[in-house]
């Protein structure tokens, strides 16, 4: 296979860090280059396009600075773009960005899908809406290594509620994004059912959420900053009940979650919003509706679900049946099997 330049919007144990790491890891003569230190990041970004003049780079996220590059050396030399993506980055940029970024961002994607040979969305539901809008287009879906997670399914004694992710504040609604695992636990409060939560990840909201947790009076476990991926199963072992809020608009129907392939494979009760990804592979009874964009009923929703579990606890022995379908459908094995076979029959 000749070779690839693979640049990751982000750094190695970030959700698009991990997933470039497991697709390329076994696959030959791939150059793939992390976001650690964002100067270094974008000077081997300038060496491989302007230099090197690799001919097929292949975005995993959107980094602003990188397709803007990318477009200057278009301009002067060819180079084919295969662009790697799980969201609509102008509809998601108007959420938590200013105005003029967000233009800014809406050009760049519209470039992107104009003039990518490939474009590998990481759901069907995106695929249907890029369809007609792209050359190409093939979905490679988020995934998890089973081999390692699927050894990691116990689960606390006690009423756990947690999520992982990015949080940051919604512009257009004001929610903050984690604030759901809070007002779970103030519900089951409210029921007389004690629990305690747990809020993994990356954002800028650690310091709102800390304080929502201290005014409602319910303890909540705050991981701060990526986990070592190889860890990461530990951390999820600690969580008995798993949040994915997928807002019901035109960010949240084209999603998964790269947080849903985890839940499975370490035997998560993963309690979901009803976008079109969850629906297909989470059974009814833990898919719950969310209204719009911001769905205020949604944690009472949740809470009633959870009651409802601990009080009819012989109903509570499937959740190992997400281990089947996480090894079905998003193994990072079989994953990068279809990828590559895929760069070798439109790319290479």
């Amino acid at each position: 296979m000749k070779k690839i330049t693979v640049l990751v919007s982000g750094e190695k144990e970030s959700p698009d860090g991990i997933r470039a790491f497991y697709l390329f890891r076994d696959i030959d003569n791939i150059n793939v280059i992390f976001r650690e230190n964002r100067f270094f990041y974008y000077l081997a970004v300038f060496q491989v396009l302007f230099f090197r003049l690799e001919r097929v780079v292949y975005f995993v996220g959107f980094d602003t600075i990188s397709i803007i590059l990318a477009i200057l050396r278009s301009t002067f030399f060819p180079v084919k773009i295969v662009y790697d993506t799980g969201d609509l980055q102008c509809e998601l940029s108007r959420s938590f960005r200013s105005r003029f970024f967000t233009g800014l961002v809406c050009l760049l994607e519209n470039w992107l899908f104009r003039n990518a040979c490939l474009v590998i969305p990481r759901t069907e539901a995106l695929k249907q809406i890029l369809i007609g809008k792209v050359k190409h287009i093939y979905v490679i879906r988020d995934g998890v290594d089973f081999e390692l997670y699927s050894q990691y399914t116990a689960i606390p004694e006690g009423v756990v509620v947690g999520t992982t992710g990015t949080f940051h504040r919604d512009m257009r609604t004001g929610r903050i994004s984690g604030s759901e695992v809070i007002e779970v636990l103030i519900e089951l409060k409210k029921m007389g059912i004690g629990g305690r939560g747990l809020i993994a990840g990356k954002g800028s909201v650690y310091r709102m959420l800390r304080k929502m947790s201290r005014d409602a009076g319910v303890e909540v476990d705050f991981v701060e900053g990526w986990t070592e991926y190889r860890k990461f199963p530990e951390l999820l072992q600690r969580i008995t009940f798993a949040i994915n809020l997928q807002t019901n608009d035109a960010i949240g129907r084209v999603r998964l979650g790269g947080k849903i392939p985890p839940f499975l494979a370490t035997g998560r009760y993963i309690f979901s919003t009803d976008v079109p990804e969850c629906v297909k592979y989470l059974k009814p009874e833990f898919i719950v509706h969310y209204n719009g964009s911001y769905d205020r009923d949604f944690p009472s929703k949740v809470a009633r679900r959870i009651a409802y579990l601990l009080e009819h606890r012989e109903e509570m022995n499937d959740r190992m049946l997400g281990l089947s379908i996480a090894e079905r459908y998003f193994d990072y094995k079989k994953l990068s099997r279809e990828l590559k076979n895929i760069l070798r029959s439109k790319v290479l």
